[in-house]
């Protein structure tokens, strides 16, 4: 019962989603809206190493020591081997102390849900996300969040747009980097319950390479913007056609 419960507080956050292509791996969500006097706003995706980053649905303090004990072992890791940590042990390592959680009844599951980017020499780029229960998985495109039907629960959740949906329908294995990092604004900018939408309210960040070197940074607003528009051109053009 306790998981299920765990899963319902991941269940009650923004939508974020996760994009595999073959130049690169993007994560995006939602920033929750700050307060009028409130400095900033918290991030949802947090550096792990030089190659892996991740996202965070769900209780975020929960994540806070987590993130802290990943990054000290991908730390370790690189001091012992002379090389990066891959990223799916990144990712087990962090699951094994999620799933010790759920092991005594003096503890409570951690709530959250993480997705995990990353990129090694073993598999390439690599998309991951792992539950409260500590269970992960490998994805090529994944939603989490709200309406994402990760639950039998109700989410409380006021849009009919389903994220998974449009992944389903638009996502495609050999889609260009570009095209990956449109798909990923789309669903959130879709998730969003709001209006117009502007780009403060979107986090996107990826890995990828440049000139042989790995890159991890956050989408510019200038791009960002240039999707959003591209993307409200779309749905005029959709409502036309059906009038």
């Amino acid at each position: 019962m306790q998981i299920e419960y765990a899963m319902e507080r991941v269940n009650k956050e923004k939508p974020t989603v996760g994009i595999l292509t073959h130049d690169g791996v993007i994560l995006a969500t939602e920033r929750k809206e700050k307060y009028k006097l409130q400095d900033g706003t918290k991030d949802l995706v947090h550096i792990l190493d030089d190659h892996i980053f991740c996202s965070i649905s769900g209780n975020i303090a929960d994540a806070t020591s987590l993130i802290d004990d990943a990054r000290i072992n991908s730390q370790r890791f690189t001091f012992t081997y002379g090389k990066p940590i891959p990223v799916e042990q990144c990712v087990e390592y962090i699951c094994v102390e999620k799933h010790q959680y759920t092991q005594f009844g003096s503890h409570r599951p951690l709530g959250i849900h993480l997705m995990y980017a990353g990129y090694d020499e073993i598999e390439g780029f690599q998309l991951y996300s792992s539950d409260p229960s500590g269970n992960y998985y490998s994805w090529k495109a994944h939603a989490t969040g709200q309406n994402t039907g990760q639950s039998s629960g109700g989410s409380g959740y006021t849009t009919s747009v389903n994220p998974q949906t449009i992944l389903k329908s638009d996502y495609d294995e050999e889609m260009s980097f570009r095209d990956g990092l449109k798909l990923a604004v789309k669903v959130v900018y879709k998730a969003i319950d709001t209006h117009d939408p502007k780009s403060d309210r979107f986090e996107v960040t990826y890995i990828t390479k440049k000139d042989g070197k790995l890159v991890q940074k956050g989408l510019d607003e200038e791009t960002l913007n240039s999707f959003i528009e591209e993307i409200k051109k779309e749905e005029e053009e959709e409502k036309e056609k059906k009038n």
